[in-house]
């Protein structure tokens, strides 16, 4: 976990637990400005763009070039010897993964906690994140990843993706998602799905109670005897 290559103007990192969420990816962050998500692939598939956070097209092309060249590298298994069953990506298959990547970087920005301002509070010993929707989000080195036993001065040397979602301690090379931190603070795996739910279950019983003050719904209409009758000797 870490930094994971450099070179060219070009950053690689695979962001620490908790979350790095599933599809398994690197985080490329380029100098010129801009962060790509690129999907890993294996050996009968290839890498994929994902997202692309303010990545200008050029170097989105040249970032998912790196991961192609140097997939094996940043896949769990350690860099062993892959024997590849598929081909890089036509400038035409690219353009189209950049423009679904652009949307994807967009929603997630959306829905998602982004960072505007991380600082070091030595004096609560908490990491504040400022996040963009105005809330402040804190929380103590120890509970993250590559972060205890750092001194005030390495913890105060942070910087934020471009995206919005890594923290980035260099010096330590710890690299840390803030969708991950918040997920892990909130439970959010445990809680979201039950919280969500009861909010289901409590619109249903306010529609219900709304549906009855209407008169419920509307009874069906009975079938005539008469006509019952005669369909019945009808059969006989």
């Amino acid at each position: 976990m870490g930094r994971v290559y450099g070179s060219g103007g070009f950053e690689v990192y695979i962001y620490a637990p908790p979350r790095e969420h599933r599809p398994p990816h690197v985080h490329v962050e380029c100098a010129n400005g801009g962060e790509a998500l690129i999907k890993l692939g294996d050996e009968s598939t290839a890498p994929s763009l994902w997202r692309n956070h303010r990545m200008r097209e050029p170097d989105a092309r040249e970032a998912l070039r790196i991961v192609e060249e140097n997939q094996e590298l940043f896949l769990d298994s350690g860099g062993g010897c892959m024997t590849r069953k598929w081909s890089a990506a036509t400038d035409e298959s690219f353009a189209r993964q950049n423009e679904t990547a652009v949307r994807e970087a967009r929603e997630a920005e959306r829905i998602e906690p982004r960072a505007d301002f991380v600082s070091y509070d030595a004096s609560r010993g908490i990491v504040l994140v400022e996040l963009k929707s105005g809330f402040v989000f804190g929380f103590a080195p120890e509970r993250a990843p590559g972060l205890a036993g750092a001194s005030p001065e390495q913890l105060s040397s942070v910087r934020i993706s471009p995206s919005g979602d890594g923290l980035h301690w260099d010096e330590l090379d710890a690299h840390l998602s803030l969708g991950g931190l918040v997920e892990s603070a909130f439970n959010l795996r445990e809680w979201a799905p039950r919280y969500l739910g009861q909010m289901k279950s409590e619109a249903k019983a306010r529609a219900s109670r709304e549906n009855g003050a209407k008169g419920g719904r509307p009874r069906k209409r009975a079938t005539p005897l008469k006509a019952v009758s005669r369909r019945a000797g009808a059969k006989g």
